[in-house]
């Protein structure tokens, strides 16, 4: 069974909406699988994430945000304190050996990746997307958004992110070899009106250009 499979297993009962992103998701675009993978990423909506999470707790995972400067804290703990800002959360199994603590000071955690593959449903990313009446909002600007029916693509058994979407994220980390793979083996394959908006919304984001778009 793949990872992927193992995912839809997982989730079958959540009642929440959520979608695989991130490279598996580029995976499932392409048809085929492109490179190593890291860890596997879902996204749902920031007011479905307590739900989310509480379903994965009852199943025996552990959730923490991420918080800022490498530090982690308890997914509960993250609700309680509105100074800390989230828009993600690690959720890992409790014998997994996949994310180890590196060492806890002053109230937080930290947490580092134990190996360079994730081959096991042992992680799950959780990211939070916005999204108001039928549009997604780009989590980093809000002037840029996707209607929703735009904004995901449907597969059998599950959905993704869409792809130019994706891509956006990732021309933040200019430097991730991965992320340059992944943009080069996709942007030609977007659709007309995919790319326009991805067009679009890259002269939002980034006014002066952008090195991976030309």
């Amino acid at each position: 069974m793949s990872l992927i499979e193992k995912l839809i297993v997982e989730l079958k009962n959540m009642k929440v909406k959520w979608a695989l992103c991130g490279g598996l998701a580029i995976d499932s675009f392409l048809g085929y699988s492109s490179r190593i993978h890291k860890d596997l990423d879902i996204v749902v909506s920031f007011d479905d994430i307590v739900e989310v999470i509480d379903y994965l707790k009852y199943r025996g995972w552990k959730a923490y945000a991420p918080v800022g400067q490498g530090r982690f804290v308890e997914f509960d703990q993250v609700l309680e304190d509105n100074n800390l800002y989230f828009d993600n959360v690690w959720c890992f199994k409790d014998k997994s050996n996949f994310i180890i603590e590196t060492k806890y000071e002053d109230g937080y955690r930290f947490f580092e990746f134990n190996r360079t593959e994730q081959i096991e449903l042992d992680f799950i990313e959780v990211l939070c997307s916005k999204e108001d009446l039928d549009q997604y909002i780009y989590l980093k600007n809000d002037a840029i958004t996707r209607k929703i029916d735009k904004a995901y693509i449907e597969f059998n058994d599950y959905r993704i992110l869409a792809p130019e979407i994706i891509l956006l994220y990732k021309l933040r980390t200019v430097k991730n070899i991965d992320y340059k793979q992944d943009f080069n083996l996709v942007i030609d394959k977007l659709g007309e009106e995919q790319r326009i908006w991805l067009k679009s919304a890259i002269e939002i984001e980034y006014p002066k250009g952008h090195e991976w778009f030309r």
